[in-house]
């Protein structure tokens, strides 16, 4: 019953979508990195995928740039 009620709620998250500020963060999942429009854009994609999850490694868009200085 309550397993019931979460796998209900993440179907409800992953048919959500996101409102706000354009506040681009760039995330990976399996070595690829995407650009998304805010966190709440990562929230909603990782309720509709399997493991593993998108993880946020800058609070910027997606570049080589922003990336080789995030990760020296």
């Amino acid at each position: 019953l309550a397993q019931d009620r979460f796998v209900e709620a993440t179907k409800k998250k992953c048919n959500d979508y996101c409102y706000g500020p354009y506040e681009p963060v760039c995330a990976v999942r399996l070595n690829a990195y995407k650009t998304f429009s805010n966190r709440c854009g990562v929230d909603v994609i990782n309720a509709c995928v399997e493991f593993p999850p998108y993880v946020i490694v800058a609070n910027c868009s997606c570049n080589f740039e922003t990336l080789e200085v995030q990760f020296e």
